[in-house]
């Protein structure tokens, strides 16, 4: 004799069996309750280059903007240094992140200091011409172009 499934068994089938398929194995159920448990370890990516220059590496997203807002925190404590920012850990920019760097630039700016951005890949240059914005950054190859940069349009910002 066969027994036919009523509708409540089909759910209870279809359930048991998505939770089985999607269900951890106890290997990475140890390894996600260790990255849970551990605190998210981030260097602080600011270098002094001299006294009235800084060197910032900007991590990966969604870090970026938490980056940025350290830097104008010293900006605003300080205001005496131009900024080199090192993209070549960027793939990616968010709009919060992009409108952090137009609030780093004009702060910036108001102090009479300037923001050059260098090791900047094809894409990630590709959304700052996609948005319009390249035109407003500065843009170096490496760290000394930056530099170079910094001291042909201010001569005031030291020797390296």
């Amino acid at each position: 004799m066969v027994k036919a499934f009523g509708f409540c068994d089909f759910w209870f089938i279809l359930f048991v069996g998505a939770y089985l398929c999607l269900r951890k194995s106890p290997q990475e159920h140890l390894k996600s309750k260790k990255h849970i448990n551990q605190p998210e370890v981030h260097k602080l990516a600011i270098q002094s280059i001299q006294r009235n220059i800084i060197n910032v590496t900007l991590p990966e997203e969604p870090r970026i903007r938490d980056e940025l807002r350290t830097v104008m925190e010293m900006v605003r404590s300080r205001g005496d240094f131009d900024v080199v920012s090192d993209f070549s850990h960027v793939d990616i920019l968010t709009s919060s992140s992009i409108s952090a760097l137009l609030r780093l630039r004009k702060l910036l700016g108001d102090y009479g200091h300037q923001l050059v951005f260098y090791s900047v890949s094809g894409p990630t240059k590709s959304i700052f011409t996609a948005t319009g914005i390249d035109g407003v950054f500065e843009f170096a190859d490496d760290e000394l172009s930056a530099l170079q940069t910094l001291h042909s349009t201010n001569p005031l910002s030291g020797t390296y």
